[in-house]
């Protein structure tokens, strides 16, 4: 592309940090503005516009789009006035918490000419995007795909207390449920999984760990585990072919695990985990702009299975 791609970040927690560290790296993006309640994230760059209202800074524009990075509740309703202002918009996942919302934003932008990009960042984990291409190729190999096992922890609640960190992502299914499953659609039709059992430990009506089990095919399960109540940053994604060869993507390590009659690291990657990630997204994002192509139909997909299972125990549309 010959021009680079005018960009504003709303959102300045952890995961907005990684995203200026991403785009500034990258010579397909300027960074124009930067808008967070918090005065302190002014001092992140001095080189861009600080906002601590994202309507004023939509006002004054100056880019094409913008990444919402903000807390879980509040993604439908800024997306779907980014739109409305006359912008693209990259959104973080979960993008909602049901359906209808999101079919809302995809009718604003339909109405406004404009696209969302939907960012599943586990998704475009290199060992991810890694083992998606071998597998591919070597399909003959392995099989089909018998079943799968998931497990997304995170260290959020110690103590008998849930940490700071994890109050704006509202319950660990929609965080890390949404990653799971947006890994799983890279290797199955994740839409024909049946959900068979779902079991949830809640703290004062607040949901931190969910484990759901799925049927693929007659008589063939998977499951996936969402927990907070774990103690450890453990991220792994299991799966059992045909063939008897099981694969395991280590999302921690970065690394792909082959077992068959002994155990391989077939490959691992280097780098900090959460960079590599939306490096790959933003990546993405510019191949996608230049072949005018979008993730919608892969979202929609994600997102109803994601809350089919929350829809299920409780958790709903706010």
């Amino acid at each position: 592309m010959a021009e680079s791609v005018k960009i504003a970040i709303i959102g300045l927690g952890h995961i907005g940090k990684i995203h200026i560290e991403v785009v500034v790296s990258n010579p397909h993006y300027e960074l124009i503005a930067i808008c967070d309640k918090e005065e302190s994230c002014k001092a992140l760059l001095e080189s861009v516009d600080f906002y601590n209202d994202y309507t004023q800074m939509l006002q004054r524009g100056g880019f094409e789009v913008v990444v919402v990075a903000t807390p879980t509740r509040t993604h439908a309703k800024i997306a779907q006035e980014v739109l409305e202002s006359g912008y693209d918009v990259i959104l973080e996942k979960p993008a909602g918490s049901c359906i209808e919302q999101l079919q809302i934003l995809q009718k604003c932008a339909k109405s406004g000419g404009k696209n969302i990009y939907y960012a599943f960042h586990a998704a475009y984990a290199s060992e991810v995007l890694w083992f998606e291409n071998h597998y591919l190729e070597h399909k003959e190999i392995y099989g089909e795909i018998e079943s799968f096992s998931s497990h997304f922890y995170d260290p959020y609640f110690k103590e008998m207390k849930l940490l700071d960190v994890a109050r704006g992502l509202d319950t660990s299914w929609y965080d890390s449920g949404v990653n799971a499953l947006s890994v799983l659609e890279k290797f199955l039709k994740i839409d024909d999984l049946q959900m068979r059992h779902v079991r949830v430990s809640k703290y004062y009506e607040q949901e931190i760990s969910t484990t759901v089990e799925f049927e693929l095919k007659q008589g063939a399960l998977g499951f996936i585990q969402t927990a907070w109540d774990q103690g450890v940053n453990f991220k792994s994604t299991k799966l059992y072919f045909q063939n008897g060869i099981t694969i395991e993507l280590r999302h921690t390590k970065q690394q792909v695990i082959r077992e068959a009659e002994s155990k391989e690291v077939l490959i691992a990657f280097e780098g900090e985990r959460l960079f590599n990630h939306y490096k790959n997204i933003f990546d993405d994002y510019i191949q996608k702009m230049h072949h005018k192509e979008d993730n919608v139909a892969q979202s929609m997909t994600i997102h109803s299975k994601l809350f089919e299972v929350g829809e299920k125990n409780g958790f709903y549309c706010y």
